[in-house]
């Protein structure tokens, strides 16, 4: 029904019954406007007004959203309104929310926190779902974390080994020497293409045969299609030579040793010296 409140009647000349149907109006317009049940008690007040102005309302709680366009309700944590498209919240408060967490925003337009973070971690983004907490990891890398600190750095990814004894073989198969070696071993976190060198110096073979050095990549067999050789003309005839492989998909960790073999007589090397590198 359409309500009027007019200050100026009844006049003040009026019979005081004319006063009669504008306090019944008066009710009906405050029940109205303030969706008051008729003739019922209110245990609590709605809000409360000072000198200076309104204080605050009252809401109960529903345990529910608005569910109309241009309410404001309780439900059972926040108090939300609805803008004619959907629900939003109009204050979260600290109920939904955790010391030292970050917030986020939810499908209900809420906001809501993780839980508290520890050292190094991260909020990290997940498609289709709520953002998870997570620490940094990754191949090749050592990562540090500390009360608000964060650290990367790069695990080695070259490595040079070196025997200087002079040592002998007369094996026609590949070999250790007397000292084992050189070896190398990267650990770069993760598989990698690598490239080994090899090198030596040959003092002599006694029986002017050649005389080979070759890498036993990630402890597989040597091989001559890695070996430098050396082709040696005469008995005690010196040289120095080094070769190269391109190895595939090196496992993290993964260990070469130089070998050695000849083809006849008596090979000494000396200085010997195996290096690696990552490529990838």
């Amino acid at each position: 029904m359409a309500l009027l409140i007019d200050s100026a009647t009844p006049a003040g000349s009026d019979s005081p019954t004319a006063g009669d149907d504008q306090i019944r109006a008066f009710k009906l317009a405050v029940r109205d406007i303030f969706t008051i049940p008729n003739n019922t008690t209110i245990a609590t007040a709605l809000g409360s007004v000072s000198a200076s102005g309104l204080q605050y309302w009252t809401f109960n709680n529903e345990a529910a959203d608005a569910a109309a366009a241009g309410r404001l309700q309780r439900n059972a944590a926040i108090l939300t309104w609805h803008d004619g498209t959907a629900v939003r919240q109009l204050l979260g408060g600290d109920a939904n929310l955790t010391a030292n967490g970050i917030v986020y925003g939810t499908a209900a337009a809420r906001a809501t926190a993780t839980a508290a973070l520890t050292n190094g971690q991260m909020i990290i983004g997940s498609t289709g779902a709520a953002p998870a907490l997570g620490t940094i990891t990754g191949n090749g890398i050592t990562v540090g974390t500390g009360a608000g600190t964060l650290s990367l750095t790069a695990a080695p990814t070259r490595s040079t080994q070196d025997v200087t004894t002079s040592e002998t073989t007369t094996s026609v198969s590949y070999t250790d020497l007397a000292t084992v070696g050189p070896a190398v071993t990267l650990t770069p976190g993760r598989t990698t293409d690598q490239i080994i060198f090899v090198s030596a110096r040959i003092a002599n073979n006694t029986g002017g045969q050649d005389s080979y050095i070759s890498p036993a990549i990630a402890g597989a067999a040597a091989s001559d299609v890695d070996a430098f050789v050396w082709a040696v003309a005469a008995a005690n005839y010196f040289q120095r030579g080094s070769s190269h492989t391109l190895a595939a998909s090196v496992a993290d960790g993964s260990t070469h040793t130089a070998k050695y073999r000849v083809a006849g007589g008596t090979g000494t090397f000396v200085n010997r010296r195996i290096s690696a590198f990552t490529l990838t």
